[in-house]
């Protein structure tokens, strides 16, 4: 889910930061505000950006776009090249039960902020089919079709019902596929949306022509033949790296080998802690930032390898602490700044960047 996956061709520009957000540094969704006790209810949720030694820079807050306290599967970052985006419940913190209201009472949002002004939007997914009524929103991605402007036109999401679905800016959507349910995590790569799920045969999937299509059929592109699989990456030998949240044998981070069909463990779930793996991550050259799976106080680590391209030993060491009553979500890295036409929405450009240096 890290790989450089060009939309457009970006021209980089000289300088190694927008402003608020400077190049490589990573950028972490946290829910709860530190004192009220993490629920399912909605709790307040802050994008947190830290050096890659996990020294703390700065906090982008959100007004109105919440979270629930529990569910640990919300909260993923999708960095689309020119920003981040999320998906969040458009509600103030307090209101209980949070993925069990329904669409037309809380309204799944869509969020973006904008790494050159470090503006926020949001967009609510309200037209029907009414996504993820009584369930969990997940992720969005931005995307769009190539040309001069290079700007986003359509969004995709992801959540515990509904299956994928893409959307206009201005939140008019359709259902893209439904073949499989429990969606948990998400690529997009032009008009193609790649996604994994936790139920039916766990693996990645593909809906060619996802981002803007409807009633389309998705078609695995591996199974991971068990285990719980989140977040994942496409290497450029054709392999994939994917985080398994559970702290047993198919736990950690692992991998799937494209010439041989086969899956084996890069990082096993112990050296996180007891009862303990990882569910988001991105990678930097040969190391893994992750965010670990304890339910309060977790943890952003970084995993290093002893041999090239995620081989060899793995080592972890911590990074930063999410702090009591509140936890880690997504996290992604901050690329280097592009040429892009803006949108007024803040939006300053279209690529899907989440690569290795």
């Amino acid at each position: 889910m890290k790989k450089l996956l060009f939309l457009s061709a970006l021209a980089t520009v000289a300088g190694a930061s927008y402003g608020q957000f400077a190049l490589d540094n990573l950028v972490v969704l946290r829910a709860g505000d530190g004192a009220a006790a993490l629920t399912s209810g909605s709790t307040a949720v802050t994008l947190e950006q830290f050096t890659q030694a996990g020294s703390f820079v700065n906090t982008t807050s959100f007004t109105n776009l919440t979270l629930s306290g529990t569910a640990a599967s919300e909260g993923a970052l999708y960095n689309y090249g020119a920003g981040i985006s999320f998906g969040a419940y458009g509600v103030a913190p307090g209101t209980a039960s949070l993925p069990a209201t329904t669409s037309a009472a809380v309204v799944r949002n869509a969020v973006v902020v904008d790494f050159a002004t470090a503006s926020t939007s949001s967009f609510g997914l309200t037209a029907a089919p009414n996504p993820f009524n009584s369930g969990n929103i997940r992720s969005v991605a931005l995307n769009g079709i190539p040309g001069p402007s290079n700007v986003p036109t359509r969004a995709v999401a992801i959540g515990s019902n509904t299956g994928v679905v893409n959307s206009s800016l201005s939140g008019v959507s359709q259902v893209a596929s439904t073949t499989t349910a429990n969606i948990r995590s998400l690529q997009v790569s032009g008009d193609d949306v790649f996604y994994s799920t936790g139920s039916g045969t766990q693996g990645v999937y593909r809906v060619a022509g996802g981002a803007t299509g409807n009633g389309l059929t998705a078609s695995l592109v591996f199974a991971t033949g068990g285990g719980s699989i989140y977040d994942f990456q496409k290497l450029e030998n054709g392999d994939y790296i994917y985080a398994d949240d559970g702290s047993g044998a198919t736990g950690g981070l692992r991998r799937w080998s494209a010439a041989t069909n086969t899956v084996s463990t890069i990082a096993a779930p112990s050296i996180f802690g007891t009862s303990v793996s990882v569910r988001q991550f991105v990678t930097r050259g040969n190391s893994v930032f992750a965010t670990t799976t304890e339910t309060n106080n977790n943890r952003i680590v970084r995993i290093d390898f002893s041999g090239a391209d995620f081989t060899g030993t793995a080592s972890v060491s911590d990074l930063a602490f999410a702090g009591t009553n509140r936890a880690f979500r997504g996290i992604e890295a901050v690329p280097e700044p592009a040429t892009m036409a803006a949108l007024g929405l803040g939006i300053l450009g279209l690529a899907r960047r989440r690569r290795n240096k």
